[in-house]
C-alpha cells in the first residue's frame, strides 16, 4: 500500500464534506470552535454594536467555509468525472498524464490520493468477504475438502501477519479467535443469511460498482492506470470465492495475464498457502510466498519415491550440491533465487 506522508485532503470524502456544510449552516462547532468560544466571551461583556460585529464576522466565516467546501466537492466531482472518462484515458498511459494534459495542478498528489483510497477500499472489501466466508464455515461446520485446521491456520497467518514458514502457536490461535469475535457483527444471522450476505458484497472503484463476472479485468486495469503495484485475483473454490489481493508483477501474453504475487495483503480462507499456481478465465496466478513455503517444507527432505515430481526434486537438489539438511540451509538462497527467476515474469 502507499505510504504517502502528505495527508489525504477532504477532497475525497464527499459525505464528510456535505456533513461539514450542514454543521456550519446549523451553527454547530467547526474547526474554529476556540474562536467562537472567545467571541462568546466578548459578546457577554460588549455592547450591541460589538455583538453585531461578531455576528457579521461569524456569518462571513461560515459563508467562506461553506463556499470553500462546496468548491472542494466541485473539484472532486470534476476530477472523478475525468478519471472515468475512458475516451480521454485511451490517449494516456496513466492518470498523472491525463491530469497534466488537463492542466490540473498537483497531478501526482491527486493520483496518490485516488490510488490510496481505491487500494484501501479494495482491501477492506476482500477482508470483509474473507471474514464472512470464515463465519459461514464456522456456523455451518462445513470446512470443505481442506478441513478446519488447515483453513484456520491459513486464515490466522493472514490476519495476524505470521510468516509463511511459521506455524501459528496456541497463543496465536487464541488471539485469532478473539479477533474473529471482535469483528463478528453477524451472530444473529442464520447460515443461509450469512451466505447471502457474502454473495451480495461487491467491489467498488470510488462509487462505481464493478460487475462480478469481470471484476479482475476491470479492477486490475484501474490499478494499472493509477500506477499501483497492487493487483487482484479471484476465482471459485467449490462454493466459495477464492481471492488474493496484494503486490504483484504483471506479464501479458496474447491471450493471458500472468500475475506473480510477491506480497499478499489479503486473501480468503479457502485460498490456502500451499497452492502455488491458480487459474481463472484468462488470468494465471503465481505466488512467491507459496513457492517459498513449498521449498521450505516439501524440498527440505531427502526421502525420494519413484514419482516424476520426486525425481525432478532429487535431480535439482543434486545440481545445487544439496544432499542433506545442512546442505539445504547453506545453499537455500541460491536455489530460491533461481526458482523465483523462473517463475517471475520479465517485464
Amino acid at each position: 500500500m502507499i505510504n504517502d506522508d502528505e495527508p489525504i485532503k477532504d477532497l475525497i470524502d464527499i459525505n464528510n464534506l456535505s456533513k461539514k456544510i450542514e454543521a456550519i449552516k446549523n451553527g454547530q462547532p467547526s474547526d474554529s470552535s476556540d474562536e467562537k468560544s472567545n467571541s462568546g466571551k466578548e459578546n457577554n461583556n460588549g455592547n450591541l454594536s460589538e455583538v453585531d460585529t461578531i455576528i457579521n464576522k461569524e456569518t462571513q466565516l461560515r459563508d467562506s467555509k461553506i463556499k470553500k467546501l462546496k468548491q472542494e466537492i466541485k473539484n472532486f466531482e470534476q476530477i472523478k468525472s475525468l478519471f472515468f472518462n475512458y475516451e480521454k484515458r485511451k490517449q494516456h498511459k496513466n492518470f498523472v498524464s491525463l491530469l497534466e494534459s488537463e492542466n490540473i495542478p498537483d497531478a501526482r498528489h491527486i493520483n496518490n490520493v485516488f490510488k490510496r483510497v481505491i487500494e484501501n477500499s479494495l482491501k477492506d472489501t476482500v477482508d470483509k468477504i474473507a471474514l464472512i466466508q470464515y463465519l459461514t464455515m464456522q456456523k455451518s461446520n462445513d470446512w470443505g475438502e481442506y478441513g478446519q485446521q488447515q483453513i484456520e491456520y491459513s486464515y490466522a497467518k493472514m490476519m495476524l501477519n505470521i510468516s509463511f514458514n511459521e506455524m501459528p502457536s496456541e497463543i496465536d490461535m487464541i488471539e485469532f479467535y478473539n479477533l474473529i469475535d471482535q469483528k463478528n457483527d453477524y451472530t444473529a444471522l442464520s447460515v443461509e443469511d450469512i451466505k447471502k450476505l457474502g454473495y451480495s458484497i461487491s467491489f467498488y472503484i470510488l462509487d462505481k460498482e464493478i460487475e462480478k463476472f469481470k471484476q479482475d479485468l476491470v479492477i486490475n486495469s484501474e490499478l494499472e492506470f493509477l500506477n499501483s503495484s497492487l493487483r487482484i485475483f479471484s476465482g471459485k473454490n467449490n462454493n466459495y470465492y477464492s481471492i488474493i489481493f496484494g503486490e504483484a508483477k504483471v506479464y501479458k501474453t496474447h491471450d493471458h495475464f500472468i500475475l506473480y504475487f510477491t506480497k499478499e495483503l489479503s486473501r480468503t480462507p479457502v485460498q490456502l498457502i500451499n497452492a502455488v499456481t491458480l487459474t481463472s478465465q484468462n488470468i494465471f496466478c503465481l505466488r512467491k510466498e507459496t513457492i517459498d513455503f513449498v521449498l521450505e517444507y516439501k524440498w527440505n527432505n531427502f526421502i525420494f519415491d519413484y514419482s516424476i515430481e520426486d525425481s525432478l526434486r532429487e535431480v535439482t537438489l543434486k545440481l545445487y550440491n544439496i544432499h542433506n539438511e545442512e546442505g539445504f540451509i547453506n545453499n537455500r538462497d541460491s536455489l530460491y533465487n533461481d526458482i523465483h527467476k523462473i517463475y517471475s515474469p520479465n517485464q
